[in-house]
């Protein structure tokens, strides 16, 4: 009977259309970890950077950290939070609640009428919509074409595969570097205590990052939570501005390890 019950969840899943998928991940934080993580395509994907020295993965809060681990050829996968903007309540919520409820439409609406936002942990979905077919009713944005559903099946694929790859890479037994653009010292040892708490196994690197202008790295006390001030003269760098091998990123993935040598910042 369990054999058989298995069987019909299975077939019906197989057929969800995008809305039935928005009612799924609202009812269960699980969503995306029981659609993807036990197909052989994510667990291909994933096995398939169990060679590599380590990953470094970004945690946000914007699209820079992934920028420029993708421009220093970091950046080996998609991982969730590269291109959304979030808080840091914002990414320990999501992180706390394996993403429950995100992507639900049902939360999403239109910050200063123009940024597709979550009310349920407030991610800011900068690259995700285009609200050209979309509209908002009263808190929700609801899709007002065929382009906009397909627009949005495409988007929960996208997610899932991130997700899930997200939640394989600590089983790897590889070194992980997370980083996290605009973090304090407290937040940093609060979210390194839900990461290790959540991958009890793998190897964490929490890689904290401040444009506050001193150009001082700080010790903070732990030897895998690592500071970088970005910045020098008392004034920040621009972290989007020179995005071909910018030297002050440069400068914190050498001092890291992960850079085997300089980058010719001027070439």
């Amino acid at each position: 009977m369990k054999n058989f019950l298995f069987l019909v969840l299975l077939f019906q899943s197989l057929f969800l259309s995008a809305e039935d998928k928005l009612i799924k991940i609202s009812e269960s934080h699980s969503f995306y970890l029981n659609q993807t993580t036990n197909t052989a395509e994510s667990l291909e994907d994933v096995s398939a950077l169990k060679n590599e020295p380590f990953l470094a993965i970004s945690l946000g809060y914007n699209c820079w950290p992934a920028a420029h681990l993708q421009d220093h050829a970091l950046r080996k996968r998609s991982f969730p939070f590269d291109w959304m903007i979030t808080s840091f309540e914002t990414i320990y919520s999501l992180l706390e609640t394996d993403f429950y409820g995100f992507l639900d439409t049902r939360y999403i609406n239109l910050l200063n009428g123009t940024m597709p936002q979550s009310t349920l942990h407030g991610a800011q979905f900068a690259h995700d919509f285009n609200l050209q077919n979309w509209k908002q009713v009263d808190n929700s944005l609801v899709p007002i074409n065929e382009e906009a559903k397909k627009e949005y099946s495409d988007m929960l694929y996208r997610y899932e595969r991130r997700i899930a790859r997200f939640y394989k890479v600590f089983e790897l037994g590889i070194p992980v570097y997370l980083f996290r653009w605009n973090i304090t010292k407290a937040q940093a040892y609060q979210l390194y205590h839900l990461l290790t708490k959540k991958f009890p196994k793998s190897d964490i690197h929490l890689i904290c990052l401040q444009n506050n202008g001193t150009g001082i790295d700080e010790n903070w006390g732990h030897p895998k939570i690592r500071h970088f001030s970005i910045g020098w003269d008392g004034k920040p760098l621009d972290p989007v501005a020179n995005r071909s091998r910018n030297p002050e990123w440069t400068r914190i993935f050498v001092s890291l390890g992960l850079l085997r040598y300089t980058w010719n910042t001027s070439d």
